[in-house]
């Protein structure tokens, strides 16, 4: 661990990590930078909203280079005061997905509290390696990851984020749990009588995003994108308390435009898309046409851009994730995050009571129309 106090800096190298019954890990000449900040007479102030419009003073610096053997890939910096500690982490992407990380400060937090972790969740390493795909394959898959299909050098890929010269601005809103469930069991009323899929407070949630946008502006939102997880998908290489990133994104086909303002329809078709990705199979061949892009793009130092299609919503839901029990013995902990791009959409369970944090981007022209079209379940955070 290296730490730094801007007076000082202490480096242990050569340590060793055991994990009860399932062997050590060595980390030789490999220090974690640690800042730590002490703030005398200035006490940060953020709402209580999960995305905060920025929090670059309280994040490690970070090297925008494609990450080497030189880079560390986790970097943590703490402000401390005599009321508050504030803990930022950055953590790359190639140390696994968020629920990877979450385990990660869940872990962190048990070791400071002195607390036993639970076996059941113990990480395994064991990667599996999906097959070389062929062209045909990589054509078929492609057109299913069009957020994979070009490249940009490091010194193009920002202005991707800020194409068009749109104003973008958020819509942040606070949805009481039980007033969510009223909105899917709603919605799910109004499904055929014959049809058996089951929504889910997301699909729902989302639904009445695209329809509210497309109220204001018709047909602005023709596809919805979500990021998924497939640990939970059965198969012989997978392992639900697999490390690293066990995620793909699933998109919808393109929306009738005679039906893009009807919230139950487009919830049904969300949640029918996700379904079908649900197999061995279709994540096998997904996993292997993606690992070959990203391990060229890689090999070429070059940078996919993850921001939203100009008429597609993605939604990146964390609503599962609880960041708040990452709370080092304290129960107020507060979670938050930044980055705010046209259409994406980010849900969290909310920093205070029972409810959920629903954050998106929108160009300021549409937003007051977006708001003011939003039910009454939706409790805007100015």
């Amino acid at each position: 661990m290296e730490v730094s106090t801007g007076r000082s800096v202490q480096t242990t190298h050569d340590f060793t990590i055991d994990i009860i019954g399932l062997g050590q890990i060595r980390l030789a000449d490999s220090p974690i930078p640690l800042e730590i900040i002490d703030l005398e007479h200035s006490e940060p102030r953020f709402t209580d909203s999960v995305i905060q419009d920025s929090l670059e003073p309280f994040l490690p610096d970070t090297d925008p280079v494609v990450t080497n053997v030189d880079n560390p890939l986790l970097r943590l910096k703490i402000h401390l005061s005599s009321s508050s500690s504030i803990i930022g982490v950055a953590w790359h992407h190639t140390l696994g997905d968020a629920a990877t990380l979450l385990r990660f400060m869940i872990a962190l937090s048990d070791g400071y509290q002195g607390l036993t972790s639970d076996s059941s969740t113990h990480p395994t390493f064991r990667k599996y390696h999906f097959p070389e795909p062929d062209q045909m394959k990589i054509s078929k898959w492609l057109p299913h990851m069009s957020h994979l299909a070009h490249t940009y050098p490091a010194s193009e890929i920002g202005a991707k984020y800020t194409e068009g010269g749109e104003v973008i601005v958020p819509i942040r809103a606070i949805i009481r749990r039980t007033d969510a469930d009223a909105l899917r069991k709603k919605m799910h009323s109004m499904l055929d009588i014959n049809s058996k899929v089951q929504l889910s407070i997301q699909d729902c949630l989302t639904a009445t995003i695209v329809t509210t946008i497309n109220s204001v502006q018709p047909n602005t939102v023709q596809k919805v994108t979500n990021v998924a997880g497939f640990r939970q998908v059965t198969a012989t290489w997978n392992d639900s308390n697999i490390a690293g990133n066990s995620i793909y994104i699933v998109s919808t086909p393109a929306l009738d435009p005679e039906r893009s303002c009807d919230p139950t329809q487009i919830a049904r078709i969300i949640r029918e898309s996700l379904l079908a990705t649900r197999t061995a199979e279709y994540v096998e061949e997904y996993m292997s046409v993606a690992g070959h892009k990203m391990a060229l793009a890689a090999e070429s130092e070059r940078h996919f851009f993850f921001g939203s299609e100009r008429n597609t919503i993605s939604v990146n839901s964390n609503m599962a994730l609880h960041w708040q029990k990452a709370d080092f013995g304290c129960p107020a902990t507060r979670f938050f995050t930044a980055t705010i791009t046209r259409f994406y959409m980010r849900v969290f369970p909310a920093n205070t009571g029972e409810a959920i944090d629903l954050t998106f981007g929108a160009p300021e022209s549409l937003r007051q129309d977006i708001i003011q079209r939003l039910g009454p379940e939706f409790m805007i955070v100015q």
